[in-house]
């Protein structure tokens, strides 16, 4: 895993063929990713580990997830709850890293997904986003106006449609934004360093006979980024 790279993936779909297309996605994604570290939550009630954090994706996590029985049921989707369930199991399961990225595969909507309640969770997404660089991205399985876009909205989630026939492009664009995020950190380590050098104290001109000098930029700029 790159410290920078932590990756959660739901699922929840009615359906047989919803299924194929998600598990599709999936298995896509875990054979681009091979050497992340990703876990994958199942959702419809309640959340349910189907594998955690490893190092590096095997043949044993492709196989819990071809074996993985899903099943369509008569009840709400919660995927809030699985949200706010998996932001925790991040913040306790995924602490060397610095930006995490959520995708939710689902056709449902969410019990909370009503105007009046999106509110209440904005505030609780942006404390997730600063508190641990989230960024959560939706797959919708479904044609239907269940609320999910407006749910998105709300919660400054990016929101896309899932189709049998665009499977490996947004895969693809799963894996950019997850470039994106990485390059986006390097980026960012970098300037701190160098804001860290340029108010640093300098070298005095009349060093004492010795005296041991302190190391050079380039040698403190080495040691910053070893760090």
């Amino acid at each position: 895993m790159n410290r920078a790279d932590g990756l959660l993936e739901y699922m929840n779909f009615w359906g047989k063929s919803r299924f194929k297309v998600a598990k599709n996605f999936l298995s896509g994604m875990l054979k681009q990713t091979s050497k992340s570290r990703i876990a994958i939550v199942v959702y419809d009630e309640s959340p349910t580990l189907l594998f955690g954090f490893c190092n590096g994706i095997t043949s044993k996590e492709r196989n819990l997830l071809r074996d993985c029985a899903l099943a369509p049921k008569e009840a709400a989707t919660h995927t809030y709850d699985a949200y706010e369930w998996c932001v925790k199991f991040l913040k306790t399961t995924a602490k060397g890293a610095t930006v995490a990225r959520i995708n939710v595969l689902t056709d449902g909507g969410d019990k909370k997904s009503l105007a009046q309640n999106i509110q209440k969770y904005q505030a609780l997404n942006l404390k997730h986003a600063l508190s641990l660089q989230i960024h959560t991205t939706y797959f919708h399985l479904s044609d239907s106006n269940d609320g999910s876009r407006e749910l998105c909205d709300g919660l400054n989630w990016e929101y896309h449609r899932l189709r049998e026939d665009n499977i490996d492009e947004k895969i693809n664009g799963a894996l950019q934004r997850r470039s994106a995020d990485i390059q986006l950190l390097e980026a960012n380590k970098h300037k701190t360093i160098e804001q860290q050098l340029n108010n640093a104290p300098s070298v005095p001109s009349d060093i004492p006979l010795g005296f041991t000098p302190p190391p050079s930029v380039d040698q403190r700029k080495k040691v910053l980024e070893a760090a």
